[in-house]
């Protein structure tokens, strides 16, 4: 939830065995609008069998890129693959046949670029590997509950993010992670028509950007030469992305007179808070820009050392918690050619700033004194939000459809369905 929207990892998608795409709809288990996706993983049976796959992609089947004329003198070379590898495999069988079963997968994607660069940076390669294993074990002990525990990690390591032609490689980042997923999921039948669900999973996701060119007091001072391009390292970047859920849902089949109904109804809580670190490099956490002369002379300043500007920071620290809450109830009922969906859905939603704090610059922690007065940078302490800013919402789901005929080859539709987004 850092990054709304995003995956906290990378998918090995042939572990997949199958992909639900939802579109609206008026199911009160749906919180957002717009498309939903429910990703299930294979599963063992009671016979082994497993696949395995190797694909290659050598750079020589990209088309050839030629630098324009009125690009060379800064541009050398274009954004090129040198190839693409994705290999992998999977297994799946019985540990005791009829109740317990396991599977495992693993692959690797390899990608080699050569990204565009200039001089500074030429011949410099960004190499991505994405790893993937995943395992699952499925288990019915009882006829009435059956039980899943499935792992899967994922990393994706890079050793130059954002290499461009204004940062070489020694200011491009080293990137790694990993994720870890973990899920215990319980179904029970309780009699003949309920049933219930239980689930918890934990997700410990963040990553790192660590600049090739060394990090923490001992790195050389990052600076920025007079055609904007980096030099030495660059800002670091560290966040923990942890995220914790518990769910409980259940489904309830009846019939009263002719309409045949089926009550579904379910609760679960979320946290997920986020720590993330950003810092300059070197002995004073700071960078230096070298202007041009140009520059320095439009505003009557003489040129280096006089118009060199050194950048003295603090680091960044930043902590922030949310939490979410929820509970539905919904009824499908059928009455000959008409359907019902109803339901009403509740949303409590909640998030604030947590205590964080930034050390002192460790050159200007205390006042320096300066020709025309004196600047410092000491330690910050924030000691958190005394408030929560909090969202609750209700939302409620209609809809119908009736089948026209005794042939039932004629659908009409209605709805009226209130969503909430995700803070």
């Amino acid at each position: 939830m850092a990054a709304t929207g995003a995956t906290p990892m990378y998918f090995d998608f042939d572990s997949f065995e199958e992909m639900q795409i939802t579109t609206g709809g008026s199911d009160p288990r749906i919180m957002t609008p717009g498309v939903q996706l429910n990703m299930v993983t294979k599963r063992g049976t009671n016979d082994f069998k497993g696949s395995a796959r190797d694909f290659y992609t050598p750079g020589s089947y990209q088309a050839d890129a030629n630098v324009p004329a009125e690009a060379a003198s800064y541009l050398v070379a274009t954004n090129r693959i040198n190839f693409v590898r994705d290999y992998g495999g999977e297994v799946g069988g019985p540990v005791w046949r009829d109740h317990l079963w396991f599977w495992a997968a693993m692959s690797e994607n390899k990608i080699s670029n050569q990204a565009a660069s200039s001089p500074a940076s030429a011949g410099a390669l960004d190499n991505i590997i994405l790893r993937d294993k995943n395992a699952k074990l499925n288990g019915q002990i009882l006829p009435s509950n059956s039980g899943v525990f499935f792992y899967s990690f994922g990393d994706k390591v890079r050793n130059a993010r954002s290499l461009s032609p204004t940062r070489p490689f020694e200011t491009a980042y080293h990137q790694t992670g990993p994720t870890k997923v973990y899920k215990v999921e319980d179904t029970q039948i309780v009699g003949t028509s309920l049933y219930l669900t239980g689930m918890w999973s934990k997700v410990d996701g963040g990553f790192s950007l660590i600049p090739n060119g060394g990090d923490g007091e001992g790195a050389a001072t990052a600076f920025r030469d007079t055609s904007n391009v980096w030099h030495n390292t660059f800002r670091d970047y560290i966040t923990t992305r942890p995220q914790k859920q518990y769910r409980l849902d259940g489904s309830k089949f009846f019939d009263i007179g002719t309409m045949n109904h089926e009550l579904k109804f379910g609760f679960g809580y979320r946290n997920t808070p986020t720590v993330s670190h950003s810092a300059w490099p070197g002995p004073y956490h700071g960078y230096v820009r070298y202007r041009s002369s140009s520059y320095c002379s439009s505003r009557g300043v003489p040129t280096t050392p006089q118009c060199t500007q050194f950048h003295f920071l603090r680091d960044d620290n930043v902590n922030y918690a949310q939490k979410y809450n929820d509970f539905y109830v919904g009824d499908t009922i059928l009455m000959g050619n008409l359907t019902i969906q109803a339901g009403l859905r509740w949303d409590d939603q909640k998030t604030k700033n947590t205590a964080s704090s930034s050390p002192a610059n460790p050159v200007i922690g205390t006042p320096v004194q300066l020709t025309n007065g004196s600047i410092s940078l000491p330690g910050l302490s924030f000691g958190g939000d005394t408030r929560d800013l909090r969202w609750k919402t209700l939302e409620p789901r209609v809809g119908l459809t009736y089948a026209l005929g005794s042939d039932k080859k004629t659908l009409l539709r209605a709805g009226y369905n209130r969503y909430a987004n995700q803070i």
